[in-house]
């Protein structure tokens, strides 16, 4: 029991700090592509607006957040999924065989 919760905290550690990362990619991107971000602390100032716009619920600013996260349920979910199809089904006798 113990190791599930640890690897579900690992697991939901990891997919926070690459949604962090994102974020970091998107800047890095941005500044390459599109020019510097028009901020007086470049890549603070674009995180600051990123988290607040989370904050008041913005989609955008959300989706970029919780990404990595929703991916990494899906792969978690498909995982379950695929597992459970390979168990052999249950024979209701008491038996195994």
């Amino acid at each position: 029991m113990i190791r599930l919760l640890w690897r579900g905290l690992l697991f939901l550690a990891l997919a926070l700090a690459s949604g962090f990362l994102l974020v970091v990619a998107a800047y890095w991107a941005g500044t390459r592509f599109i020019g510097p971000f028009a901020g007086a602390r470049g890549l603070a100032t674009f995180l600051g607006n990123i988290y607040a716009d989370a904050g008041q619920g913005s989609p955008l600013a959300l989706t970029l957040l919780a990404g990595p996260l929703a991916i990494g349920l899906a792969w978690k979910l498909r995982g379950w999924s695929l597992r459970r199809r390979r168990m052999p089904p249950a024979t209701g006798d008491g038996e195994t065989p």
